[in-house]
């Protein structure tokens, strides 16, 4: 179970390391326009050929539990999201179980189906719980990589799981559209216990990988933000297709049908017949309704489970308005279309719902709508005045059916309002606003912009790195950014090497490592608005990669902090306090400085804010694997850091920041450096082994671990107090500037 989590999940922190990167990704159209003609151009290439040049052809994976029609809206949404895609050009596959509700669909397992353009791939639902699929989950670990972009609908389901799971290990950046999964309703109201046991463990890690979590409205949003905060998302509506309605024709259809529907004024509720619908209020309601409008007759079309759908049954007739209640069962196609043209009004009270699909079909049909304001799109109706919002109570609801049959002219405005209303959420336009998505976030998105601008570029200082350029130098190539080594003289193959990976070569003396990057900045014929600054022991992780080609450009911060995972003579430092250290290494390069009093460790800074990424950077010097090149390089940096500590006690340095033990990593830093400078020499070392080693549980690193702690601090911190020592002891002798 430990092994399955760590691969959604790189770090050991939780949603701390989250906080500060929840975003609200907005995007324009502008940028698909620009590639097709433009007005009274003539182009000789289809549309759905000018679409797939814009998109770049990307391959698109959608995984879902089910596209079962008695599944309800999500399963007809995939289809039509998916339909609208392939319209516009991209190559899009749908991976699915046989699943449809009680049933099991007879479609051909484990091959391609084409159905309007799209290929689906169907396989066995094994058990019903979890719609569990062990076929499911082989193609995906065999396939999965080979699309651009994961689109996963749904939480709490094995596909997710399995989705997201082989997503995360084979680096293919994955959106999750939750289906209302994490409203308050649905958490509180089924299965809380599994629900709040799988979301601590399974879905907040599924959430957190994902390049965005796609949502359908603003209060889906809202509501999501209270069980999970801080994640990255974007809101774009579910497509809803337009529905060709007769109202002639489509009500003689349903009257041959339902001939005692004669005469009457339909009231349509047409969803799953589900608790959290609010069926219950309707019908509560509806006897008043019956009260003002004798003639009104209730139609109730959907499915669901048997035992809820006998307790309406029973509620109707404890009533007395089963008679004037048509339990209809599930409709599709033309007895659909013929419901929302025989309708006078349409209702949906639900508890929760984090869109509406059938209030949106119900408006493209011509029906003003009354929705709870438990309904994702209830401000959108309100706004374009294309029905009434009412809360979750009986007498509102019914108030509001009995107000909107007694006005026809206020309903046959709302009825021409709700037409407009519903092409906002045609195919067409939500289509152009997944591909905008898509382009940002998916694979062949890489590090450029929509102007072919690279948006990350990547500097590596270098001096004799044979031994550990190769490494640093290979992790950046998912990255697909220029790279540009700045080298101090090297004499090995360190120039060679980078040849070899077709980084740019400058060449400057070195005299101290804030010196060499200030120069770096400033020299360096940089384009791009995103800065990597690397030493050459450094290389990011596949993760941090993916991470970075998904969401770097959406952020909003100024610099980017990073995991340093220390790895000394072949083993991960990974307790004594050194796993998670943060290090500043992207920011945006109008937004950084550097402090010149920084003599050993550079520091960067930014004006601006800062945010944490989730994966990890590997720092792991080879050349210390020999103890002496170890002992000559901290023996050098013993003597700097002495005088730099001499210079801070003495006045002589400015902090370029405010210390803080509770702010950023760098305030943290120099606050804690500020502490230990007033501890007693030759008495540190020993707290800092102590510290380290026992109470940090530095030792459970083997062997390594005490070789590394022991040299930090009975080598190294021990030959900073020594030089210390004979600083101070030689009347007022100042320690040179380096």
């Amino acid at each position: 179970m430990h092994r399955f989590l760590d691969l959604f999940d790189g770090h050991n922190t939780g949603l701390e390391l989250h906080k500060l990167v929840s975003e609200t990704i907005t995007f324009s159209s502008a940028q698909a326009r620009s590639a097709l003609p433009l007005p009274g151009q003539r182009s000789d290439v289809s549309p759905r050929l000018q679409h797939a040049t814009v998109c770049g052809g990307l391959k698109v994976l959608h995984i879902i539990p089910s596209v079962g029609p008695l599944r309800g809206g999500p399963s007809a949404v995939v289809r039509t999201i998916a339909e609208g895609l392939v319209n516009r050009g991209l190559s899009v596959d749908i991976a699915t179980t046989d699943d449809n509700g009680a049933e099991q669909l007879a479609v051909p397992l484990a091959r391609p189906v084409v159905e309007n353009g799209v290929t689906y791939w169907y396989f066995r639902r094994q058990i019903r719980f979890y719609t569990f699929s062990c076929p499911l989950w082989q193609w995906l670990a065999a396939h999965i990589g080979d699309y651009d972009l994961v689109h996963i609908h749904g939480l709490f389901s094995f596909a997710t799981t399995a989705g997201a799971f082989w997503a995360t290990r084979r680096g293919i950046p994955y959106l999750v559209r939750p289906l209302g999964a994490l409203n308050t309703w649905g958490i509180r109201n089924r299965r809380p216990f599994l629900k709040r046991l799988s979301l601590r463990w399974i879905e907040r890690r599924i959430l957190a990988n994902a390049a965005a979590v796609h949502f359908t409205s603003e209060r889906e949003r809202g509501e999501a933000e209270l069980t999970v905060p801080s994640i990255r998302s974007v809101v774009i509506p579910n497509p809803v297709a337009t529905l060709t309605v007769d109202q002639k024709l489509g009500t003689e259809a349903l009257l041959s049908n339902y001939p005692e529907l004669a005469g009457k004024r339909i009231v349509l509720f047409l969803s799953r017949v589900d608790p959290i619908k609010g069926l219950d209020l309707l019908l509560n309601g509806f006897g008043r309704i019956h009260a003002t409008h004798p003639d009104a007759a209730l139609l109730v079309a959907g499915n669901g489970d048997e035992g809820f759908a006998a307790r309406l049954h029973e509620q109707a007739h404890q009533l007395g308005i089963h008679r004037d209640v048509i339990w209809a069962g599930f409709l599709e196609g033309e007895e659909k279309r013929a419901a929302f043209a025989a309708a006078d009004v349409f209702v949906l009270p639900s508890y929760s719902e984090n869109f509406g699909v059938a209030a949106v079909e119900a408006m493209a049909s011509g029906l003003p709508v009354i929705v709870s304001d438990q309904v994702g799109i209830h401000r959108e109706v309100a706004e374009a005045k294309a029905g009434l919002i009412v809360r979750c109570d009986a007498n509102e609801v019914s108030d509001a059916v009995v107000r909107m049959l007694s006005d026809g002219e206020a309903r046959g405005q709302m009825s021409r309002n709700a037409v407009l209303l519903a092409e906002k959420f045609s195919p067409e336009v939500v289509s152009e606003k997944l591909i905008e998505v898509y382009q940002r976030l998916g694979r062949k998105s890489a590090a450029v912009d929509s102007n072919s601008q690279p948006i990350l570029s990547a500097i590596i200082l270098t001096y004799n790195e044979e031994q550990n350029l190769p490494a640093c130098l290979s992790s950046l190539k998912f990255l697909g950014c220029p790279i540009f080594v700045v080298d101090s003289g090297s004499t090995d193959r360190t120039l060679e090497i980078a040849a070899q990976f077709g980084a740019m070569l400058l060449e400057h003396p070195f005299t101290t490592h804030t010196q060499q990057w200030d120069w770096a900045l400033k020299n360096v014929p940089l384009e791009s608005e995103w800065v990597m600054a690397l030493d050459a022991d450094q290389a990011i992780t596949s993760e941090l990669a993916m991470e970075l080609r998904t969401q770097l450009g959406a952020s909003r911060f100024d610099g980017l902090y990073v995991k340093r995972r220390q790895v000394f003579r072949g083993r991960w430092i990974k307790h004594g306090g050194y796993y998670p250290k943060y290090l500043l290494k992207l920011f945006r390069r109008d937004k950084v400085y550097l402090h010149g009093g920084d003599s050993v460790d550079h520091h960067f800074y930014v004006r601006g804010s800062c945010g944490k990424l989730r994966n990890d950077l590997i720092e792991a010097n080879h050349k210390e694997d020999s103890i002496s090149f170890w002992i000559e390089k901290h023996n050098r940096y013993a003597t700097l850091m002495a005088a730099e500590e001499q210079r801070q006690r003495g006045g002589g340095y400015e902090s370029p920041i405010t210390p803080s033990l509770f702010e950023s990593p760098d305030q943290r830093v120099i606050w804690l450096k500020r502490v230990w400078s007033r501890l007693p020499l030759f008495v540190r070392p020993s707290l800092y082994f102590i510290y380290r080693y026992f109470l940090r549980a530095g030792f459970l690193d083997g062997k390594e671990g005490f070789i590394f702690h022991f040299l930090q601090a009975y080598w190294y911190r021990l030959l900073v107090d020594i030089n210390l020592d004979e600083i101070r002891k030689v009347p007022g002798d100042k320690p040179a500037q380096e």
